[in-house]
């Protein structure tokens, strides 16, 4: 299956308890072209859906949130690839205070000499996180960040290479300030 999202809630995932599989391996698996408008997204506001082992591709540089969840109980599993260090996305998942008992399994493949990278996961609120993220680009905040509503009990995990940082403080960011998470 290949797609391309050009708009806003350009594919809606709204049926709660959906849980989708893709079939494949490698280049082979599914995959969702994020390009056109930088508001280009996937929405999840489904409670309970599972959405795994899919390729997300930035063909449009500055792509902003390809990924949107705004449900409880969501499973995400996905490979993220930038086109170039001149089209990347912003980030790859933002989260709303709704999004409880998150789980997400990322691969980010990205550039080390972009400039459009802000995050890989922004959690903007939400209870019981379980963020898994191999990354390799350049983001400027941080790989994953907490934003304007706390996160609470939330559990970072993968395998970080950040360009330019060699002292960890780009890792994690809590912006916020009144998070809880641990990070490995």
């Amino acid at each position: 299956h290949a797609e391309t999202i050009i708009a806003a809630g350009g594919v809606a995932l709204s049926k709660a308890g959906v849980t989708y599989v893709g079939i494949g391996v490698g280049a082979a698996r599914p995959t969702f072209t994020f390009s056109t408008s930088t508001a280009a997204t996937m929405t999840i506001s489904g409670a309970s859906i599972s959405l795994t082992n899919i390729v997300a591709i930035t063909a449009l540089d500055s792509v902003v949130s390809p990924f949107v969840v705004s449900a409880a109980n969501v499973t995400l599993g996905v490979t993220h690839q930038d086109t170039s260090a001149l089209i990347e996305a912003v980030r790859v998942v933002l989260t709303t205070a709704a999004a409880d008992n998150f789980t997400l399994d990322l691969v980010h493949q990205g550039y080390t000499t972009g400039n459009a990278g802000v995050n890989a996961v922004r959690l903007v609120g939400g209870r019981n996180a379980n963020i898994n993220v191999n990354y390799y680009g350049i983001a400027s905040t941080a790989i994953v960040e907490f934003l304007t509503t706390a996160v609470v009990d939330a559990q970072i995990s993968g395998t970080f290479y950040n360009s330019g940082t060699t002292n960890l403080s780009k890792n994690v960011v809590d912006t916020q300030g009144a998070g809880t998470w641990s990070v490995q």
